[in-house]
Formats: structure tokens, sequence, C-alpha cells
């Protein structure tokens, strides 16, 4: 018994080396940087909607395939910032170290960095430099890309950068005398039409010739985003216009098979659960010398104790105020015992694999044990949060849960050491409770989670099959927390799910 899925934190390793960077496919992040953290909360709320375009952090995005960020600096209160438009997120400095503590971890991938600020201001370009020179060492910034001209070496394969995993450009025409530097127009080119205007079958259209008219002389950049230029209505927002266009923009990029001019597939969203099958295709177009798979063995058996770690290496603990949340490093308060109902210490756990189970008998589900023989439960009174203190006996659907494949919702199949998941909680998996679960919780689940805007409200009034997955959300001042609050497995937070010995 095992089952195998693609090694995404690991998967350039496993490549051919010898393919040519423009022969090759590479997953990227549109607005790498826009993502939720605790100064967007407290500043913008709801109003925020609009500068966002993706849902974790470069730790996360890296886990999840994606080698190629496009980075927007800007000097905000005398410090370089992540940004979109006058919306700031992180500082750049913070998001180095994430890129730089991942490629310390998984030395055999390699990394772009396309760095955009404000050409202008001299300060802010030596700024870069030097916060980049602070957090990378020369020797491991590649520079065989480049011919002596500053343009990008055609031929360039993965062995010629001799394990240097950084290959690094940035908006300005002059390079500060690094040789590792270049400029952007010279590195890649990037089309990109007035997208806000088109449908997503313009879009497509317009990248499509512009990739016939790529003479394979730098990197090309295929943006299939639908992502409005600005947005303060959720209904255009970039998360809502994604979700529309995603069936769509997906399929067109896997009607590409190997040898297909697709170079750079830049997507908003990556960690979202609908773009998961996309960038494993993207993936597995590539030359490998290795399997870039992992098998898994070990299967879960009920009343087996487990960890939840993130994509973000964060693992979900038992806080001193007895409501689950995030933490760096675990601990004894991340234990968790996976029970049955019946008790059955000799049954496997599988994935559910039914949307359609309404009782806490149904296949896969299970309740988490801390100690004393009680449970996590689901608190509706303070936005499905999800807390510690219900004893075994009164325990039901607040405190019952089931997994379910991220990737494969139908997959009834064995959960192993090592398993992705998402987490349903079985409450309002019945229709008769469901619409009033949800008036009771959404205008506050909207509230901690506003790129999601009015598509999740409408979803969760509408269908009682979008069912209440866990998802990690953060209040005013930057604290996670998990609660049962996304509609489906779109925008709920995938474990992996670890045995503890």
């Amino acid at each position: 018994m095992s089952t195998t899925f693609l090694d995404r934190a690991n998967w350039m390793s496993h490549l051919n080396l010898n393919t040519k960077i423009l022969a090759s496919y590479i997953p990227a992040s549109h607005d790498s940087s826009c993502y939720p953290t605790d100064n967007v909360f407290e500043m913008f709320k709801n109003n925020w909607v609009g500068a966002v375009t993706q849902l974790a952090s470069y730790t996360s995005q890296l886990n999840v395939g994606v080698r190629y960020f496009d980075m927007r600096v800007k000097m905000h209160k005398n410090q370089l910032t992540m940004h979109h438009s006058d919306y700031y997120y992180d500082a750049f400095t913070d998001v180095l170290g994430q890129i730089v503590r991942f490629a310390d971890e998984h030395r055999g991938e390699f990394i772009f960095m396309d760095i955009d600020f404000p050409t202008d201001d001299p300060n802010v370009a030596n700024g870069i430099l030097q916060q980049i020179e602070e957090k990378i060492a020369p020797s491991r910034i590649a520079t065989a890309h480049l011919n002596a001209d500053g343009t990008f070496n055609r031929n360039v394969t993965w062995r010629d950068l001799g394990g240097k995993q950084f290959l690094i450009t940035w908006a300005l025409n002059d390079t500060k005398g690094r040789n590792w530097l270049s400029y952007v127009n010279n590195f890649r080119i990037s089309p990109f039409d007035n997208f806000n205007l088109k449908t997503p079958d313009g879009i497509l259209s317009y990248l499509k010739n512009a990739m016939l008219m790529w003479s394979k002389d730098r990197i090309f950049i295929a943006q299939v985003i639908n992502t409005p230029y600005h947005s303060f209505e959720s209904y255009d927002s970039p998360a809502n216009c994604d979700a529309r266009a995603e069936t769509q923009f997906n399929n067109w990029i896997m009607s590409h098979g190997k040898g297909s001019k697709l170079n750079v597939i830049m997507r908003d969203f990556v960690n979202a659960g609908y773009n998961a099958k996309v960038i494993d295709y993207i993936i597995r177009l590539n030359n490998f010398a290795s399997d870039p798979t992992i098998t898994l063995r070990t299967p879960i058996h009920q009343e087996d104790w487990i960890r939840l770690r993130t994509d973000g290496g964060q693992y979900v603990s038992l806080g001193r105020d007895n409501l689950l949340t995030l933490v760096g490093t675990y601990d004894n308060s991340c234990k968790f015992q996976l029970r049955d109902y019946d008790y059955n210490t000799t049954k496997l756990l599988p994935y559910s694999g039914n949307l359609n189970a309404d009782t806490i008998n149904s296949k896969g589900n299970f309740r988490m044990l801390v100690r004393d023989n009680k449970v996590i439960s689901v608190d509706t009174n303070q936005r499905n949060r999800l807390y510690f203190g219900i004893g075994w006996g009164p325990s039901g659907n607040n405190e019952t849960f089931t997994g379910f494949n991220p990737e494969n919702l139908s997959d009834g199949g064995q959960i192993y050491d090592g398993s992705r998941i998402n987490i349903r909680s079985m409450l309002g998996a019945s229709s008769n409770v469901f619409e009033k679960i949800v008036k009771a919780t959404a205008e506050t689940i909207v509230g901690l989670n506003p790129l999601l805007g009015s598509s999740l409200v409408k979803a969760m009034f509408q269908s009682s099959g979008n069912h209440l997955f866990l998802t990690v959300t953060y209040d005013a001042s930057g604290k996670a927390y998990i609660n049962a609050a996304s509609p489906g497995t779109s925008f709920a937070t995938t474990f992996i799910l670890e045995k503890v010995s």
C-alpha cells in the first residue's frame, strides 16, 4: 500500500541539467508579494480587496512549485517595501529572507527574482543591491546565463549555472558593476496588453500571438492573468476575476505539451486549490533525469497521533487561550490524536471522497483529541474558530472532521504520513442547518478574508454543497487562527499530515 505525488518543493533537483533554460517550463506568480499580512489586515480591511493577487507568502509559493517571482519594491516609511500601487506589504529584506531560507534548505532549486522599482530614485536602486548582497553571497548568484554585453545567453543550460541558485534581473538599465545583474528588457520578454479591458478569450488570443513571435532569444513570460488595474469592488477583485477565468486559463495552459513555446507561466493565486493541478502540469512538462515524485508508504490509522503543517512550514498548535493557531516550530501543543467514533484502533484513515457525506459515522470522519478525552470543536459564536474543551461524550457535528485530497475531491483512498489534506468540518454538512450557520458566520469570516469578497457570501448562501473547510485567518494584530470558513477547497488551507512516533 502506497501513494505517489509530485515533489513540488524539490522538483528542480530532478531536472535533466543539460536542458536549456529556454526549453524549460517554470511556474511564476504575478505580483508575488501581494498576499495577506498583518499590516494589510489592520490598514485596509475590506477596501484592500483590489490589491491582493496571492494567498500566501514566498515560502508557501516556493513550496507549491513557483520559481519565478514578480517583485515590486518601493521606499515606504524609510524602508524598502513590497507594494502594489500604493498598497504596502512585507519589507524587501524579509522577503529576501524567506527566499534564501528556502534555497538553503533546497540546494537543487533555482530561483528567479524579477525586481521592479522606481528607477529615478538612486537610493532605491542602491538599497536593493545592498540588501541583496547582505542576504546572498555573490558566489551563489548565477552569471552563466548572461552574455558579455548583458543580453541573455539563449543556449545556457541548467548545468551551466554551476549550482548557483539565484538569477536576478531588475528594472534599471545599469547593472552598477555587478556581473550577475541584468536589465529586464535583456533578460525576458513579458508582453502585456490592456488585459483589464479584455475577456479571457481576448487575453489568450493575445498571448498566443505573442508566443508565436517569440524568437527564443530570452525568457518568455506568459502572463495568464485576469487582474484589473485597480478595484475596490469585490466582484471585480483579482480573486473573483481569477476564479471566473481559471477553468479557461488553466485548460489553455494544459493544452500545450512538451516542446511547446511556453516557458515561464505566470498565474495569480498560485496557492489556491484550483491552481494545484495546472502548476503540477507545468512542472511535469520538463525533462527530468530522475523521478520528481515521492512515494508515501506509512499509512495513517485511527488513534494515531499527528501534526498538521502548512505549505509555509508552520504547525497547527493549541494556544494558551485554547484556540488553534500556528507556530513556527512544533512542540507538544501541536500533537493531535485522530479517533473514529467507534474507537477502532486497527482502522485505516482514508480520504472521504464524498462531499455529500453528512453524518458523524461517514467514511473517513474523525475527531481530534488533545488530552483528557476532550476534543477540538468549532465555536459558532466566535467566528467559527477551532477551540479545545468538548468532552467525547457530548461531541457531535461541531467536533467531527473529515479529510479530502486537495487535488482530487473524489479520492477515497488511504491517507499517509506526508499526505496533503484539506479538512472539512461536519458543521453545516446537512443542508437543513447549513443556511443557519452561514447567516451566523459569513459576515465575520468575510471580514477576516476580504480578498474572498462577495463571491464567498454568494457561494455560501446559495449552495449547501459549498462545505466549510478549515482555513487560516488573521486578526488585526496578525495572530493566526484556524476557522471553519471556506466554501469548498478553492481557498481552503492545505495541510501536510505528519505522523508522530
